[in-house]
Formats: C-alpha cells, sequence, structure tokens
C-alpha cells in the first residue's frame, strides 16, 4: 500500500503520513523499533517539508519515536520528542484536546519508569481532568487514567489520594461493567 501512495502522491507527499505513521506503529508494536524509528522520522520529515513546522500531524512521529525510545529505557531521547509532541498538539488542537491527554499520560509513564513521581502525578491530574471534560465523569477511558493515577499516587506515599482515585476508578468500570 505505501508503494502505491508513494507511486500516485509522491514519495515526500503529506499524504503518506497516515500510511507511515499506521506502519511505524505496526512495527512498534512488532518490537521492530528500527524500523518503526525509521518510519516516524521519515514522517515527521514529510510533514515539515510539506506542510510546516506547527501542523498537527507533526506530533504524531515525535509522538512514536518517544514511546520507542521509551520502551527501551532511553529517556534522555523520550522526555524533548514527548515534550515536543505535547507543544504541538497543545498549539493545534487546544490545550484541553484528548490528544494532549495521551501524551500527558505517557510522559507520565515515562516519569514514573524514572521514579519521578511528582512530574507523573502532575501529568496524569491533567490528563485526567481533560478526559473527564471531554468524556464526562463515568467514562471508562477516565477510570483507566485514573487507575494509573493512583498507583503513581501509591509510590509517591499519598495512600488516601491513592485508594480514592482506584476507589472511583472500579465504581467506574463497575457501572460499565467491567470486572
Amino acid at each position: 500500500m505505501l508503494t502505491i501512495l508513494e507511486q500516485t502522491s509522491g514519495a515526500a507527499s503529506p499524504d503518506l503520513t497516515p500510511a507511515l505513521n499506521g506502519l511505524a506503529e505496526l512495527y512498534f508494536y512488532a518490537r521492530r523499533y528500527t524500523e518503526a524509528g525509521a518510519l516516524a522520522r521519515r514522517s515527521a520529515a514529510v510533514v515539515e517539508a510539506g506542510l510546516g513546522g506547527g501542523h498537527p500531524l507533526l506530533a504524531t512521529a515525535p509522538q512514536d519515536l518517544a514511546a520507542i525510545y521509551h520502551v527501551q529505557g532511553q529517556y534522555v531521547q523520550a522526555e524533548p520528542l514527548y515534550y515536543r509532541a505535547l507543544a504541538v498538539r497543545q498549539e493545534g488542537a487546544g490545550a484541553a484536546a484528548c490528544v494532549v491527554a495521551v501524551t500527558l499520560s505517557d510522559l507520565a509513564e515515562m516519569e514514573n519508569a524514572q521514579g519521578h513521581y511528582g512530574r507523573a502525578v502532575e501529568h496524569y491530574a491533567r490528563a485526567v481532568r481533560i478526559r473527564q471534560d471531554a468524556f464526562g465523569m463515568d467514562d471508562p477511558r477516565v477510570a483507566q487514567t485514573l487507575a494509573r493515577y493512583a498507583a503513581v499516587m501509591r509510590k509517591s506515599c499519598h495512600r488516601q489520594e491513592a485508594a480514592s482515585a482506584e476507589a472511583r476508578a472500579r465504581a467506574i468500570l463497575a457501572r460499565e461493567g467491567f470486572q
């Protein structure tokens, strides 16, 4: 499919970015990080050349690259890419957009993995607020973020707040039929 798109649109067309990003994601989940990274870098170059540095599509490639570095424990490389993706998403979609919550959650996971619980809590708290505003207080996506937030709160010795967030997440999931 990528070859057909390259032939019809051109190898440097921004129309390729969804295919490049999708293929990068497939490689990521297959743990083929070298190929995933190459596609994500190509996607970023195509978007930047064709649409400019501030285009919202430009957030996907750094987010993908950050995730690759993150799972490999290369946090120094991952962090600026996550923040770049966050800045582009906030500028393009607004600070309260759901895609911003995704990046914040990924940042929180990276901070948690490094033992930076205070920063992880901040990112998760903001992601929870965004998801509540977007989906409502009782949405399973809110519960998922709350559960992760609670786990970090517990690690940072905020046991009472962690228990409250866990209870709320469980209640949401129970109402939705998840056990």
